[in-house]
């Protein structure tokens, strides 16, 4: 029995059938990876936030003010802060136990202030810090980037909006100015934007001992 062979119809049916099958798995693995990418970038996100919400609220622990001093306080507003805190000198991380009396030996002081670049159009903003360490020789001197040598770095960039309130004995309020008293919390909100427009809030609230 002579055996019949393939048509040229059955042969570009089956090419045609063979493309959609490649298309479709082709699809399917582009997809794969595009998610797999969005789930990383996602991911890192989620820890560079992390770490520099962690690294704010130990300097917010640590936050000192000098009543006898007004050029020591706490200034903030909704898009920024600027302050002096405390850290151990050691690798021990102990608590000041009085934010308003000078630190011991073991400790230093820290000019810190967190701000967001200038808005430009079509373009998201960065939250920046600046800072310095305060010589003790000039604790009472003029504490402000202008007189010291302060380093800028990027914290975190993609920044659809940031608000930073604070409480204290009137409540809550947008903004704070004082060399005589700390807010009791600062609360922290952040809503970065990716690439495709999607937004993600984290929010947080740090409280200050000796605040009040």
């Amino acid at each position: 029995m002579k055996q019949r062979g393939f048509t040229l119809i059955e042969l570009i049916l089956a090419s045609l059938i063979i493309s959609l099958i490649m298309l479709s798995v082709y699809g399917s693995f582009r997809g794969g990876i595009r998610a797999w990418r969005e789930g990383g970038s996602r991911v890192e996100r989620h820890q560079m936030v992390q770490i520099a919400i962690e690294e704010l609220s130990r300097q917010l622990r640590g936050a000192y003010i000098a009543p006898n001093n007004p050029q020591i306080k706490f200034v903030g507003d909704v898009e920024g802060m600027d302050f002096v805190y405390a850290t151990a000198t050691s690798d021990r991380r102990q608590p000041l136990s009085d934010c308003r009396q000078p630190p011991q030996a073991s400790y230093d002081l820290r000019l810190v202030s967190y701000y967001l670049t200038e808005e430009e159009e079509w373009q998201l903003r960065k939250l920046m810090r600046q800072g310095s360490m305060i010589p003790y020789a000039e604790e009472l001197s003029s504490v402000a980037c202008s007189t010291l040598s302060c380093s800028s770095e990027e914290v975190i960039d993609s920044v659809f909006a940031l608000g930073f309130r604070y409480f204290g004995q009137d409540g809550w309020q947008e903004s704070w100015d004082s060399n005589r008293d700390l807010p009791q919390t600062v609360q922290i909100s952040l809503i970065l934007q990716d690439e495709m427009g999607s937004k993600e809030t984290f929010s947080t609230m740090v409280d200050v001992p000796g605040g009040g």
